[in-house]
């Protein structure tokens, strides 16, 4: 027995140095540590950070209470009225363990507990392929700056895009055609953009073949496979062909385009400013530096691996200078090149003596000492700052002052997802993004837009009749719609906290 005891703890040293054991033991600790991370600044107030989480937690406890939703009445003027294509689906599906008690808790605690995954899975990633000092490379996410902070930390399914995008780059250099084509079944689910799961493995693809003259085509069918079934498995199948073609053309070239209409579209959508990027990523921009002096001793720079992971970061950092959200994809595909750059020129760094090592380890703690201390402080800036400007009350009016079911009027594309998750007793103008609108009834949306900034001439018969309104929300940017709104007897009109307000018609029949 005593010999057997002994044993034991051999054993158990054996088995925590398997590689598997230790990847799934620093995953773990990497899950806790950045779950605790993105949990202090998430609670640092009970607010929701931004429009989209919303309707996303309010879609996702519709679906637990009603079933899956196979239309969306609440978007009255918007292609989601005749094509509803729940691209979120997936995520929503994600959201429903968050959705018993209450919402706006349950959508931070999921943007904390998904927003984690999202630390982890690089983690994961980067040991599963073959990268050295894995734990460095994934504490650079800590100092990724405060626009990356910020968007891994909100519960809108960029975090499935980011969470699959990785795992099917990893699935693709280890050419596993039933992982990629599983991860892009997800994906298909779960975001509007699973596309680029076909365009990871082609990249591969050309890789192997231009180096090795062998063009298998096996992971972008498998990618192409994955993606169709899981359009043709999604319940709004085939609205998820239109709401493809409106997220990844119709928004992308209004953005994109100087010829498109201003349509006054989300920030997150406008270019990157090239001085505040560098500034605010100091410790990649200093280790890239470094991987452009260390790749002539890269030893093999035609590896089909390496050359997809570069391809891919580059893609996105190009695509950050034409829109700011695909920060999201080109800070951990950055690192992860960085990192493949490092690992494949280990040999010459290795040669290297301490003289050279010690300054060099200095100035990178120094760096990464300031680059996590601005995202900390700018992310608790944000956060801490929160607030909802009287939208739960107004809300709250809406329902006690307006017939079941009727339409309310709102002034701006973002209003309605907050309206919406207090009260989906009404219906709203158009829901997280102008397009949806705008591609389905140009001239009503053009229409739309004069209204609220007040400069249609009838606003009221407008509102009442053309689009069949019962009521509205607008915000204080909206001030001169106000004025002319309270001059007019017909209607009825009430300010709120932060300066919005809300308005009902006096010859309107009210639901008791």
């Amino acid at each position: 027995m005593p010999d057997a005891m002994l044993r034991v703890p051999a054993l158990l040293g054996r088995i925590v140095r398997l590689p598997h054991v230790q990847t799934a033991v620093g995953a773990l600790v990497v899950y806790l540590l950045a779950w605790g991370y993105l949990h202090w600044f998430q609670f640092l107030t009970p607010y929701l950070s931004e429009p989209d989480p919303h309707y996303h937690i309010k879609a996702a406890w519709l679906m637990r209470t009603q079933g899956i939703l196979r239309d969306f009445p609440w978007a009255e003027h918007s292609i989601w009225r005749e094509a509803w294509f729940n691209k979120d689906f997936g995520f929503h599906v994600l959201l429903l363990p968050f959705t018993r008690g209450d919402l706006v808790g349950g959508a931070k605690l999921a943007a904390v507990t998904y927003g984690a995954a999202v630390f982890t899975s690089f983690f994961a990633v980067l040991r599963l392929s073959g990268v050295r000092h894995a734990w460095f490379w994934t504490l650079l996410l800590f100092c990724a700056g405060s626009f990356w902070g910020y968007r891994v930390n909100v519960a809108r399914p960029q975090l499935i895009s980011i969470i699959c995008s990785l795992w099917v780059v990893l699935f693709v250099i280890r050419r596993s055609p039933l992982g990629v084509g599983v991860l892009t079944f997800l994906f298909a689910l779960g975001y509007a953009a699973p596309h680029v799961a076909v365009g990871y493995a082609i990249i591969f693809w050309l890789a192997v073949g231009l180096r090795d003259g062998r063009f298998a085509p096996w992971l972008p069918l498998a990618a192409l496979a994955g993606w169709m079934l899981g359009w043709v498995v999604h319940p709004n199948f085939p609205d998820t062909f239109a709401g493809w073609w409106i997220q990844n053309v119709n928004v992308l070239q209004a953005s994109w385009s100087a010829s498109a209409p201003a349509l006054g579209m989300a920030a997150e959508l406008h270019p990157a400013d090239t001085r505040s990027l560098l500034l605010e990523h100091i410790p990649l921009v200093t280790l890239a530096l470094g991987a452009v002096l260390l790749w002539p001793h890269v030893s093999d720079r035609s590896d089909p691996r390496l050359v997809t992971i570069l391809i891919v970061g580059l893609g996105y950092a190009l695509l950050t200078m034409l829109s700011k959200r695909f920060i999201e994809l080109s800070v951990p595909f950055g690192i992860w090149g960085i990192a493949a750059i490092f690992t494949s020129a280990g040999p010459t760094l290795a040669r290297l003596g301490w003289r050279a090592k010690v300054p060099a380890v200095l100035a990178l703690v120094l760096v990464m000492g300031i680059g996590g201390y601005r995202t900390a402080v700018n992310n608790r800036a944000l956060f801490s700052t929160l607030s909802y400007q009287g939208i739960p009350t107004a809300s709250r009016w809406l329902f006690e002052n307006t017939p079941r079911d009727s339409l309310i009027f709102t002034c701006d594309w973002d209003d309605a997802p907050e309206l919406f998750l207090y009260n989906h007793r009404n219906r709203y103008m158009v829901f997280l993004d102008p397009m949806f609108m705008y591609a389905w009834r140009p001239t009503l949306f053009e229409t739309w837009r004069t209204v609220a900034q007040g400069q249609h001439v009838k606003p009221v018969e407008t509102i009442r009749d053309a689009f069949g309104a019962a009521g509205g929300f607008c915000t204080g940017n909206f001030g001169r719609l106000r004025r002319q709104l309270e001059a007019d007897g017909r209607v009825r009109l009430e300010g709120r906290p932060g300066g919005v307000y809300v308005f009902v018609f006096e010859d309107e029949e009210r639901d008791e």
